[in-house]
């Protein structure tokens, strides 16, 4: 008989019955069987969602729901469900998202017979909210993390290529729970934490399309407007040059102990990368800014004339 290691996901949850359900009954029904399923319910007011936790719960022994006794925020209860797992390797699992049933399987694999990687991910399926294509992520030729090293998958990290949805990859548990220090509550955070872990441990990837990424039709400060990470967002998007963030992945590289001391010889060069790229995103938002005041000027002038 094959031993399996324990896998576990996190599912942070919130006011989202239709799609916790849809989540769960995608990873319950994986291929790979030993799992362990922590839901983390963000004090939810609608009771829908306590329902089907519980009711998952009772069907499923690998499942333990837990309901936080006050809203803790996404990116504690995102932490929240992290902590809580014993498994070799975890995953986080948003609640409006799928997955094929040999998703963790066939990554569970790669990571298997990749001793220095950290986390592995798949092509990308991305759908809008009434399940329409919006586009696919695929990292192929010179974008295939396989075939970087730590310095050009942080380097790349820094570039508009998505490559942010490794997040919800599969991690080695111990890296990412050594690690998880760096996922700041800020703009972009799962960017600036993956250019750290990067650092740390290679990405791999497998090019099959094993996951769906729902993308939102309105902004995270207007879907939740009581969380502090919207407020966040929005204050960083009024903002054309932000370098606070390079400062602080500064001090983590510099003072962490998980990266070897020859890789933060990097550190000068990522550093002039990042205030390059957050310069040219300046550029580009006061141009966007401009566009938008051009286009309300345009609008009132024809309104007086007509």
């Amino acid at each position: 008989m094959v031993f399996h290691p324990l896998v576990s996901v996190g599912i942070p949850t919130f006011n989202n019955p239709t799609g916790l359900r849809s989540t769960i009954d995608c990873i319950v029904n994986q291929t790979y069987k030993n799992l362990e399923i922590i839901i983390s319910d963000n004090c939810s007011s609608n009771n829908e969602v306590e329902k089907i936790g519980k009711e998952y719960e009772e069907k499923d022994k690998r499942i333990k729901y837990i309901k936080q006794s006050k809203n803790i925020g996404a990116h504690l209860n995102f932490k929240y469900v992290l902590g809580k797992a014993s498994g070799k390797y975890f995953m986080w699992a948003a609640d409006d998202d799928l997955w094929k049933d040999c998703f963790i399987y066939n990554i569970y694999e790669l990571l298997e017979k990749s001793p220095e990687a950290g986390v592995g991910m798949c092509a990308t399926e991305r759908i809008r909210e009434d399940g329409t294509l919006f586009d696919v992520i695929r990292f192929q030729r010179r974008k295939n993390p396989n075939n970087k090293s730590h310095l050009n998958m942080a380097l790349s990290l820094m570039t508009p290529v998505k490559y942010n949805l490794y997040i919800y990859g599969i991690f080695k548990t111990q890296i990412l729970k050594d690690t998880i220090q760096a996922l700041e509550e800020t703009a972009a955070g799962e960017r600036w934490f993956l250019i750290h872990f990067s650092l740390v441990a290679k990405f791999v990837y497998i090019d099959e399309i094993l996951y769906t990424r729902t993308v939102a039709s309105s902004p995270w400060y207007k879907r939740y407007p009581d969380d502090r990470l919207g407020e966040i967002k929005l204050i960083s998007q009024k903002k054309w040059f932000n370098f606070k963030p390079i400062c602080k992945i500064y001090k983590t590289i510099r003072k962490s102990n998980l990266i070897p001391r020859n890789r933060k010889i990097y550190l000068p060069i990522l550093i002039a990368y990042l205030y390059y790229r957050s310069f040219l995103n300046g550029l580009l938002s006061i141009k966007k800014d401009i566009k938008a005041e051009l286009i309300k000027l345009k609008k009132i002038k024809m309104k007086k004339n007509g």
